[in-house]
């Protein structure tokens, strides 16, 4: 017994020996490296987005001149990461295709809600309360300056609340109008 124990002992440390001497012939080669530079591109679109949450639908109690119709407040998403630096007039304008004698269309800007990084650009309504939106452009916000360095970028909400006035009687009933309603939002280039 005492000799396969020698031998045992002896193969362990040949076998111990071997695998040392392949770590150590490896690690050289482990070791050398050549670099292979290379560029990364990435690409990153322009945006310039504006959507609403559902269609301007207003519903009018009477048909009397000086009747308003129910107001309805729409959610706007708002997403742009090219606009102008430093602050402009303009940011969002509305305007109707055609328009009725019979009615005035005003809109009223509710609160921009930031929902990117703080320091993005912000927009801010150019006049409180309802204003008429007709055939020409309408300037309902303006781009305002973001305190930090994402002045291009615009990621929020806006709300605009709609509501018609009848401007004279109104003998035709029921009446359906659809106008195309643009609301629009500039990068100000």
């Amino acid at each position: 017994m005492g000799v396969a124990k020698a031998v045992m002992r002896h193969l362990r440390w040949g076998l111990l020996l071997v695998i040392g001497l392949m770590i150590g012939m490896e690690i050289p080669a482990w070791a050398a490296s050549r670099d292979h530079p290379q560029g990364v591109t990435t690409v990153v679109p322009t945006m310039l987005s504006l959507t609403a949450s559902e269609p301007v639908s207003l519903g009018f109690p009477d048909t009397r001149q000086g009747t308003d119709s129910a107001v309805q407040e729409v959610t706007y998403a708002v997403r742009a990461n090219n606009m102008a630096p430093g602050a402009f007039a303009g940011a969002v304008i509305a305007q109707v295709e055609t328009l009725p004698d019979w009615l005035i269309l005003e809109a009223d800007v509710g609160n921009y809600t930031n929902q990117g990084t703080v320091g993005n650009a912000v927009l801010v309504e150019t006049t409180a309360g309802f204003h008429p939106v007709g055939m020409a452009p309408t300037t309902l916000l303006d781009k305002a300056v973001g305190s930090g360095d994402q002045d291009a970028v615009l990621h929020g909400t806006l709300t605009i609340t709609w509501k018609g006035t009848l401007t004279k009687d109104h003998s035709t009933a029921p009446l359906t109008y659809t106008p195309a309603l643009t609301v629009t939002l500039k990068d100000g280039s």
